[in-house]
């Protein structure tokens, strides 16, 4: 009996099914999917049309050319209206308080009348599927490194996570999703392309699981809605995206900058701990064993500042330098064990320095609402009656935005 609990025949429909599907998302010819594949354009063909079955070899190929897992092309794809995961996977507290759908509704509307839905300058990388979890890890770093290099950040810290993504078309929402959690990707929709990020989480982790979900866009994994949680943590796609995370918020080159004394660095390590965008504390951190390492010594001020200057948690700062060789195992010990003293020294940093953009305020799916209507009400796309209305549902202080509104007004 195989695996997946299904007849063979079910199987056969449904591989059919997604290898069509994921093969016009993204706009390939069935030549162009055999060519890649190194298979017959006829053998395509008769695939999609359930006239062929697949060997596990060739299933390897397509997901391979496709650019997913395989076990994404045995699965039956779930329906990509955010709605339905949103009902599934709200918190109760936040379902029972807040008109979230109706919300998405009218974002939904108003991205449409301002003609938002394509994905900006934002362009997938031609990685495949990793295979292991050192390609997971050596894709996620690479990735970081190219994207970075693409906007034009070089080395620079993020300041305002939530709008570098809104740039690329992609629409930030952040509202209390279930506990395991931390985002939903939604690729396509009413909404257009989109995360839906758990406005629960704290500040460090909201902004890592926001990059995470924008590395699953980066890579191209995502051709449905796909959700991130504690319990696939472990899969290839999942470890991929949270290297990249890691890398895009803080990279590893141009460090000799913010800390004196580091000695420059080279990426590959024994072990590399791989910070999760999971809510889930105990999962939060996983090791891999890879190759020999290095080693050089950092303070906790060091950690404190380069904390601040990334906006990123103390406990990433700690792993990700043991994965640039700049860490032993007893230094990373060292340092955990006095992490309260750095969260301290961080939050006086923060107290005399520029503090990073809240992205859990810019995202808050009411803020969210209300950036679209102003905008909408600026392009006159909508009425001061409809932008009443808005604030409304959204239930911000009508009269508050009205006065405003009309104070800018020209």
């Amino acid at each position: 009996m195989n695996p997946t609990g299904y007849s063979d025949r079910t199987i056969s429909t449904i591989v059919a099914t997604r290898i069509r599907e994921l093969r016009m998302a993204q706009k390939m010819s069935q030549a162009a999917l055999a060519e890649k594949a190194g298979l017959e354009r006829t053998a395509i063909s008769k695939i999609e049309g359930g006239m062929r079955n697949v060997s596990s070899a060739e299933l390897m190929r397509l997901a391979d050319a496709l650019g997913v897992a395989e076990v994404s092309l045995l699965q039956e794809p779930h329906s990509s209206d955010p709605e339905a995961w949103l009902l599934e996977n709200l918190s109760h507290s936040e379902s029972s308080t807040i008109p979230i759908l109706a919300i998405f509704r009218e974002a939904a509307t108003l991205r449409s009348l301002l003609h938002f839905g394509s994905s900006g300058g934002l362009q997938w990388l031609p990685f495949p599927s990793p295979r292991t979890y050192e390609d997971a890890i050596r894709q996620g770093q690479v990735a970081a490194e190219l994207e970075r290099k693409r906007i034009g950040l070089r080395d620079t810290p993020i300041i305002d996570i939530v709008g570098l993504i809104e740039n690329q078309g992609i629409a930030v929402v952040g509202c209390a999703l279930a506990t395991k959690t931390s985002g939903i990707s939604v690729p396509s929709g009413e909404l257009g392309p989109a995360i839906i990020i758990n406005n629960s989480l704290d500040l460090h982790r909201f902004h890592f699981a926001l990059c995470h979900e924008y590395g699953h866009f980066v890579l191209g994994d995502i051709t449905d809605v796909h959700k991130s949680d504690s319990e696939n943590i472990r899969a290839l796609l999942e470890v991929r995206a949270n290297v990249f995370a890691g890398a895009f918020l803080f990279p590893g080159t141009g460090l000799s900058e913010c800390v004196s004394g580091i000695e420059s660095m080279v990426a590959g390590s024994a072990s590399s701990n791989v910070f999760s965008a999971a809510n889930d504390p105990n999962s939060a951190v996983y090791q891999v064993n890879i190759r020999p390492e290095r080693t050089c010594p950092v303070t906790p001020r060091q950690v404190a500042l380069l904390s601040h200057r990334f906006g990123v948690s103390a406990e990433l700062i700690i792993y990700r330098l043991k994965d640039l060789q700049v860490l032993k195992p007893r230094d990373i010990d060292a340092l955990l064990e006095v992490l309260p003293h750095i969260c301290d020294i961080n939050q006086k940093f923060s107290l005399f320095g520029e503090s990073l953009l809240d992205g859990r305020l810019r995202a808050n799916v009411q803020a969210f609402l209300m950036r679209l209507a102003l905008e909408a009400y600026e392009a006159e796309v909508i009425s001061t009656g409809r932008l009443r209305d808005i604030c409304n549902l959204a239930q911000y202080p009508v009269d508050d935005i009205i006065d405003l509104v009309t104070a800018i007004s020209p």
